[in-house]
């Protein structure tokens, strides 16, 4: 019977080391990252590290005001999260939130040597409309003109608003 009490007697610890552990990070089921208040899913982050790229630091890097990571980090879709899925949509809403946090004539001024307005504007629209919905919902047209007017106003036209 003792032999019994002092194994029910570890058990009880085993499990409560082990509810001890798991309330420690190692163990955190959320492995989303947070970059200067943007969440950053855990696939959207992992699928650009399956393609040697740091998600993560490159949105840090276009924070900083990098011009060349801001490129890399809005097109990231375009060369390497392509082939469907979720997180491309998930990209798109973190851009949206990454010109909410650091404004539009930043943006602008950064993205200005962008020649195919028409694909900015479409990747802005479906991230307006998959940050509001959770999914996409079809009618994303005018979202950037109500939600970014001065980008859609650049977007649109050969010029680029002042920088006033």
């Amino acid at each position: 019977m003792k032999i019994l009490n002092k194994f029910r007697g570890c058990k009880i610890l085993c499990v409560l080391l082990m509810l001890l552990l798991c309330n420690t990070s190692s163990c955190d089921f959320n492995f989303d990252k947070d970059v200067k208040g943007i969440k950053v899913p855990e696939m959207l982050w992992y699928i650009a590290d399956e393609h040697g790229i740091d998600y993560c630091e490159l949105l840090e890097k276009a924070f900083e005001g990098d011009e060349c990571a801001l490129w890399l980090f809005v097109f990231i879709d375009e060369a390497h999260l392509y082939g469907g899925g979720e997180y491309t949509f998930q990209h798109k809403a973190v851009v949206v939130q990454f010109i909410r946090i650091k404004g539009e004539r930043f943006f602008i001024n950064k993205m200005k040597g962008y020649c195919n307005k028409k694909h900015l504007l479409n990747l802005l629209n479906w991230g307006i409309d998959y940050e509001r919905n959770g999914m996409m919902q079809g009618d994303a047209e005018n979202n950037t003109k109500n939600e970014f007017p001065l980008i859609y106003e650049w977007l649109t036209s050969d010029e680029t608003p002042d920088d006033t």
